[in-house]
Parts: C-alpha cells; sequence; structure tokens
C-alpha cells in the first residue's frame, strides 16, 4: 500500500507542474482538464466471494473419537492412568501404560479392584473416566455430551439397577439385550490441556500429547494416527471435549461393556458405540488366620463354628471362622488341612489326620489331611459365609501336647470362566 500512495503523490506532483507550466502560457482564467490517476494493484490482497445457508435444524454432531480409562492405582490419590507407581509417564503406543494383555491391538481392558476388606484400604469401586470428542460445522451449537453404559447380565441372566433392584434388561442397538447401568454426564474440558498441542509454525511440528490421550493409544483406543489428527484439529478449534467420570464395583459382572456416547446441540444428536471387557476375578477373602480347636481328647470331636459377618479386622483376628467371594465371579471353594502333630515328635502315630468342615449347607463328614476337599456348587460374589471346622482325634492313647499344622483355604473358578464351580 505504500508503493501505491507513492506513485499516486508523484503522478499528482508531475500534474500540478504541466499545469503551471501551461497555466503561465494560457494566461489567467484558462481551466485545463486533469486526468485521474490509476492506482497499481496490490499483489497481496486477493478478493474473493462469500456465501452462507441459513437451513432449518442445523448440522447433525460428530463424535469423532471416544475411550474410557481406568484408574489404575486406586491406592495413590488422584487418576494414575499406568501402574507400578505414582506418576509414572507414558508414551504413544509403547505399552508402558497396563491393561490385561498389555497389547494395544486388543482394546482396553480392566479388572475391577476387590472389595473394600483388600489390602491398604482400596476402596471396592474402581474409578472410570470416560472421554468423549465431538464436532459440528458450527461448534459452538454443541450443547451437551454424555455415555450411556450398558453391562452383561450376571451369571445368573440377571440384571440389577443401582439400588441393587432386579430389573427387566434392554434392547441395545444390533438386538442384543444387555442391562442398563448408568449415564456418565460429560464435563467440558480445555481441548489443548486435554488432549494435547500441534504448532505446524516450527519444522517439524512441535507435537506434546496428554497422558489420557497416551493412555487410550497405549490401550488401543486410539491409533497414533488419530491422535496425531485430534490434537491438530483442537490447534485449530475444530472440536471440543467432553470428560465423564464413575466407577465400577467389584461385583460388576464380568464381560463385554458397550459405552454409547452422545453428543447434542439444541436440535440434534450424534452417537458413537464402543466396547471394554471387564475380566473375571475371584477375590478370597478370610477373617481368620488361626482355628484354634481348643484342648482335644481321644475319640472326641472339637469344632469351630464360623459366622456370616466378615469381623476379623486387618489382621484377620476372627475366632469364628468367615469367608467372602469378593470378586465379580462365582468361586467354588476348596479346603486342606495338613496333619496336626506334637512338634518334635518322631512318632508318626501321634498325629491327628482326620477332620470336617461345613459351607454354606453343605456338610463333609470324614476329610482326609493332605487330600484337598471341593465343595459342590458356586459361591456367589458379596456375601460373606460362615465355615465350620472340625477335628476328629484318634480313639484310644493320645500323647499329650501342642499339635499344630495347617489349613488351606482355596477360592477357585471351576472352568476357567466361572460359569460352573466346583465338582458339579
Amino acid at each position: 500500500m505504500t508503493k501505491r500512495f507513492l506513485k499516486i503523490g508523484a503522478s499528482v506532483g508531475a500534474a500540478a507542474v504541466a499545469l503551471l507550466l501551461v497555466t503561465g502560457l494560457l494566461g489567467v482564467g484558462t481551466a485545463l482538464a486533469v486526468p485521474t490517476p490509476t492506482p497499481t494493484p496490490d499483489p497481496n490482497s486477493i478478493e474473493v466471494n462469500t456465501q452462507a445457508s441459513a437451513v432449518g435444524g442445523g448440522a447433525i454432531p460428530t463424535v469423532v473419537a471416544k475411550w474410557e480409562l481406568p484408574d489404575m492405582e486406586p491406592a495413590f490419590s488422584g487418576f494414575q492412568y499406568c501402574a507400578g507407581f505414582s506418576g509414572c509417564s507414558t508414551d504413544l503406543n509403547l505399552n508402558s501404560i497396563w491393561d490385561a494383555d498389555d497389547d494395544p491391538t486388543t482394546g482396553m481392558q480392566m479388572a475391577p479392584n476387590l472389595c473394600d476388606e483388600a489390602p491398604l484400604g482400596v476402596a471396592s469401586e474402581r474409578a472410570i473416566e470416560y472421554w468423549i470428542v465431538a464436532r459440528t460445522p458450527a461448534l459452538n451449537t454443541l450443547t451437551a455430551a454424555w455415555d450411556k453404559v450398558y453391562e452383561p447380565k450376571n451369571q445368573e441372566g440377571l440384571c440389577f439397577n443401582l439400588a441393587g433392584e432386579v430389573v427387566p434388561p434392554v434392547s441395545v442397538p444390533g438386538g442384543a439385550l444387555m442391562c442398563y447401568k448408568y449415564q456418565v454426564d460429560g464435563v467440558e474440558q480445555v481441548c489443548d490441556v486435554a488432549l494435547g498441542t500441534y504448532d505446524d509454525s516450527f519444522n517439524p511440528p512441535h507435537e506434546t500429547y496428554s497422558d489420557a490421550l497416551k493412555a487410550a493409544v497405549d490401550t488401543g483406543q486410539v491409533t497414533p494416527a488419530q491422535a496425531l489428527a485430534l490434537i491438530t484439529a483442537c490447534s485449530k478449534h475444530e472440536i471440543r471435549v467432553w470428560l465423564g467420570t464413575d466407577t465400577l464395583a467389584h461385583h460388576q459382572p464380568a464381560g463385554t461393556y458397550l459405552v454409547i456416547a452422545t453428543a447434542a446441540t439444541q436440535t440434534n444428536q450424534g452417537s458413537l458405540s464402543n466396547n471394554f471387557t471387564v475380566l473375571p476375578v475371584i477375590g478370597l477373602r478370610i477373617d481368620f488366620s488361626l482355628v484354634d480347636w481348643g484342648n482335644i481328647v481321644a475319640g472326641g470331636i472339637n469344632t469351630v463354628s464360623g459366622n456370616n459377618v466378615l469381623d476379623g479386622g486387618p489382621n484377620n483376628t476372627s475366632t469364628t471362622p468367615t469367608v467372602k467371594n469378593c470378586g465379580n465371579v462365582n468361586m467354588n471353594l476348596t479346603v486342606l488341612f495338613s496333619p496336626l502333630k506334637i512338634a518334635g515328635d518322631p512318632d508318626p502315630t501321634d498325629t491327628v489326620t482326620v477332620f470336617d468342615a461345613q459351607f454354606m449347607t453343605q456338610y463333609q463328614e470324614t476329610i482326609l489331611a493332605g487330600e484337598p476337599f471341593t465343595f459342590k456348587g458356586c459361591y456367589i460374589p458379596c456375601h460373606p459365609k460362615e465355615l465350620d471346622l472340625s477335628v476328629h482325634p484318634p480313639a484310644g492313647k493320645l500323647v499329650m501336647g501342642v499339635y499344630t499344622g495347617t489349613l488351606d483355604v482355596i477360592g477357585g473358578v471351576g472352568n476357567g470362566t466361572g460359569m460352573t464351580c466346583g465338582n458339579e
């Protein structure tokens, strides 16, 4: 623009000089027409046409990405995206974030926390982050985003609501019947803080990724190329990001969960679905560390009776044995006694080798030392149950002294999936 004005000024000046010369020749009062100068075009200014259309209803939002992440270290404060220690670092697609198989090609598998009697006071519910990224041509018209979460039926084929009441299953896209779990409402995040930054004023461009986005890549829910596209779109203000948080209790059914993310304007909604897997976990808990039958006599029977209250505290000091399944699949229960012996007594006959046990309604009259016995049937999660244990000293002479031995209480899954248990 400066050059243009300089040229105009030069033309006007030249015209003025010429006019004075001519006026001097023609005399006062003679008028002479002066040509209007033509500006020089500016090659850095290009004009284009613009237009817009007003249509009823507006555009349908697009959910461009979504993922779910569990808190990997509930014992630490804050939300931890990786296991091992607080604040551990992550790298894109380097498997530094744990999921069940440590394989980003298979998606997100997560294990529930065990029940609240777990060591270190770990809570029985694992926090889950639900991330949604959406766009629409008029980005400011997006008003909200949320996830609806559906879980599989439990092993008895039932659905429960959050109040613990049996409810009917619902049909989900595709026609399957699942249990509605909850809706997680998203809270909008600052895009470059939530996802990362992309600056192409450098060569090569500078890229940074948030830990949440790294975790999404490491667990196979977002590809590295998609992650780059997201931070690039974020830098161009083309997308918006929401985060919702809820929990997964230790008794939630194992299997495939469905998550339907929805982004909405005042008039339209768009959705995207994905899945994550909750692993089958058994979590045996007992509240005792000693079975003390007291004074035994030859040919007698001594019994230690349990109850249905897990009350042994952190050191398992209860004198009334109780067992609890703190996992999310049915469990079988096995007991294994070792012989009761007098310490230092070399006589192998000075031992007690016959026991019995009752668990729930199942009573086994004779259990021999060294022979594991598995109770029939399945023991469902959540409900503490008493375990009654008896010893049968042999008839005849019983050497005086203190007899000691061990009892192993073993929880297991009958066929590896939790659908059948014990020796049914």
